[in-house]
C-alpha cells in the first residue's frame, strides 16, 4: 500500500474515549489530564458523535471567566468537521490544515467509529513511508 492508497480508517484510532455533555467541564478537564489525551468526544445515547471537546478549548475556559461547573454541552464545539472512513489521505490533510484541527473525528452514518490525531496520523504515514 503507497502513501495515497490511505483512507482515514488507515489512519484513525477506533479506541475513541467518548464523553457525556451533560458532565461539568471541571470533571472532563480532570478526565484529560488523568488520560494524558488531547480531546473528548461527545456522544449521545446512540453514539452519535454531537460534539468535541480539546485541551485547547479548556486552556481558554481556565483563562477566562467561565465557571469549571458549566456543563460540557456549554463549552463544547457542536457538530465537529468529521470525514467518512473511506477519506482520502490528502483529504484528510487538507481538511486538518484548512481548519487548524488537531482532532479529527470519523463517523459513520452519524455514529463515530474513530478519531485521527496529529501524533497517530504522522506515524502512520511514516510506517507507509519505511515500508
Amino acid at each position: 500500500m503507497g502513501i495515497s492508497d490511505l483512507r482515514a480508517r488507515d489512519l484513525m484510532t477506533s479506541k475513541v474515549i467518548t464523553f457525556s455533555e451533560n458532565e461539568t467541564i471541571a470533571a472532563a478537564d480532570i478526565f484529560m489530564m488523568r488520560r494524558g489525551i488531547g480531546s473528548l468526544l461527545i456522544v449521545d445515547d446512540q453514539n452519535n458523535l454531537t460534539g468535541i471537546v480539546t485541551d485547547g478549548d479548556i486552556v481558554r475556559m481556565r483563562n477566562s471567566i467561565q465557571s469549571p461547573d458549566k456543563l460540557v454541552s456549554q463549552l463544547m464545539t457542536r457538530n465537529p468537521i468529521t470525514v467518512a472512513p473511506d477519506t482520502p489521505l490528502k483529504k484528510v490533510l487538507k481538511i486538518m490544515l484548512d481548519h487548524d484541527i488537531e482532532h479529527l473525528p470519523v463517523v459513520k452514518e452519524r455514529k463515530l467509529v474513530g478519531l485521527i490525531t496529529h501524533s497517530r496520523l504522522f506515524k502512520m504515514i511514516l510506517k507507509t513511508m519505511e515500508n
